[in-house]
């Protein structure tokens, strides 16, 4: 039987982690939390959706949200 196509959440949180970008899934509130590691609340994002939790700590591993350039940790702004 073939490889299933598509990234899982394993997958993801296994590379996005090496990067510093953290995705938890909360059982109790079927929800996902994608944050940067040790990052504040103010900078977490929510969905119950596996595949926009994925895009959304791609899009912050880039350092784009929403088409826009932002700040990432450990990076100079400018």
């Amino acid at each position: 039987m073939g490889r299933r196509k598509g990234t899982t959440l394993a997958e993801a949180k296994k590379t996005l982690g090496e990067h510093g970008i953290v995705i938890r899934h909360s059982a109790e509130f079927n929800e996902y939390r994608v944050n940067f590691r040790g990052g504040a609340e103010a900078t977490a994002y929510y969905t119950n959706d596996i595949v926009d939790a994925i895009a959304t700590g791609t899009m912050m591993l880039k350092g784009t949200i929403d088409g826009t350039e932002t700040w990432l940790p450990g990076r100079k702004r400018g």
